[in-house]
């Protein structure tokens, strides 16, 4: 608990707030067919801190991705696509 610095901690806390958010925006009127791209909109704000973690950029645009699609479950796409 000493080093809160650090932006490890960061991407552990990005897809909590992001599914906070895509579930903020459902309930006031979103589309469902609109999540994963406001899933991987939000997922690109783990850019900075992945980079600053050591990660190159397209590692960390491929990392963000993957934090983005994942907190929204899109491995479940059987909702989306009806």
């Amino acid at each position: 608990m000493e080093n809160l610095n650090n932006p490890a901690y960061l991407v552990f806390i990005i897809p909590a707030v992001i599914i906070a958010i895509n579930q903020f925006l459902k309930k006031i009127g979103m589309k469902e067919k609109f999540a994963p791209l406001v899933n991987i909109g939000l997922g690109f704000v783990a850019i900075y801190p992945l980079m600053q973690m050591g990660l190159n950029l397209l590692p960390a645009i491929i990392g963000s991705l993957i934090i983005g699609l994942s907190s929204g479950g899109f491995y479940d796409l059987k909702q989306v696509v009806k």
